[in-house]
Parts: C-alpha cells; sequence; structure tokens
C-alpha cells in the first residue's frame, strides 16, 4: 500500500503514514500519481474506441450515400422504374445525416480526449487544469464517458490536495 497523500510506501495495518503523519486509506493500492497515471491510459484508449467508431460510422455513412446516389442516378437513366424501393430516400437522407452528426461528435469526442490525457501526461498544474476541463466537457458523454469523467476529476482533485512534492515525486 502507499499513502494518499505523500506517497510513500506503507505496510499492512499502519495506522499512521511514517513521512507525513496522515491516516492511509483502507482500499488504496497506487499512489495518487500512479492512479492518475492509469486513468490517462485508460482515457487514452476509451478515446481511440471512439475515434474508431465515428470513423467506421462515417464510412459506412458515405457509403450508404454513395449507393442512394447510383440509385438515383440508374432512376434518372431509366434503368429501374419509379417504384423500386428506395426511390424517394428523403428520410433515409435525414437519417443518415443525423448518423453522420453522432459519428463526427463523436470524432471530436476523442480529440478532446486526446488533448486531456496529453494535459495529465505533462504532470502540471496547467496540465491537469486542462485535463480538467477536458474532463468536464466529457462529462456530457453519458453513460460511459460521464462515468470516466468523474473518476478523472477525483483523482486530479487527489493530487491537487496532496502536499506540493509529493505530486511530482512519484511520476
Amino acid at each position: 500500500m502507499f499513502c494518499d497523500y505523500c506517497g510513500a510506501e506503507l505496510t499492512r495495518g499502519t495506522a499512521a503514514c511514517i513521512s507525513c503523519g496522515r491516516a492511509p486509506a483502507r482500499y488504496r493500492a497506487l499512489p495518487p500519481a500512479l492512479a492518475l497515471e492509469n486513468l490517462r491510459r485508460q482515457w487514452i484508449s476509451y478515446c481511440r474506441v471512439r475515434l474508431y467508431g465515428g470513423l467506421l460510422i462515417t464510412l459506412q455513412i458515405l457509403g450508404w450515400l454513395y449507393a442512394l446516389d447510383s440509385e438515383r442516378r440508374a432512376i434518372d437513366r431509366g434503368e429501374i422504374r419509379r417504384g423500386a424501393p428506395l426511390h424517394d430516400p428523403g428520410l433515409l437522407k435525414i437519417a443518415l445525416a443525423v448518423l453522420f452528426f453522432v459519428a463526427v461528435l463523436g470524432i471530436v469526442w476523442a480529440i478532446v480526449g486526446f488533448i486531456g490525457a496529453r494535459a495529465l501526461a505533462e504532470n502540471s498544474t496547467a496540465g491537469r487544469r486542462l485535463a480538467s476541463l477536458m474532463a468536464t466537457v466529457l462529462l456530457l458523454d453519458v453513460p460511459f464517458g460521464t462515468v470516466f469523467a468523474i473518476l478523472v476529476l477525483r483523482a486530479i482533485a487527489r493530487i491537487e490536495a496532496s502536499p506540493p512534492g509529493a505530486a511530482s515525486n512519484q511520476a
């Protein structure tokens, strides 16, 4: 176990930290700086999933739009009669536009997340503030982004509450 405040290694059953004298939390296995680094890595993985998902949806939508355009051209040339299943794809195009917006939003969320994770890697006060801002934006990404952002903001708060030299000593 490690102290939540200064990061010193503790033995099992210790009532107080030898370095700072504070009582350790019962269930913490990592010092705050290492826990934050772990969250940063998970944040990057989460952002990759969002980015790849957004890119795949975007490519699929572009394929569907190409197919609709090909069918419209075939109708205009008279190769397909007007009663064909997709002769009036207005509603389908609206649905595809909404899906495209969601896909682009996923890509933007991923970029915002990558910026926040990069700021956490700096291990500076300014980096943690920027990561806090990006995690606050991530709160809007319900449900997984919200839970993840709460964990990141909580870990940043623990680092900020620790003594001045403790956060940089463990990274």
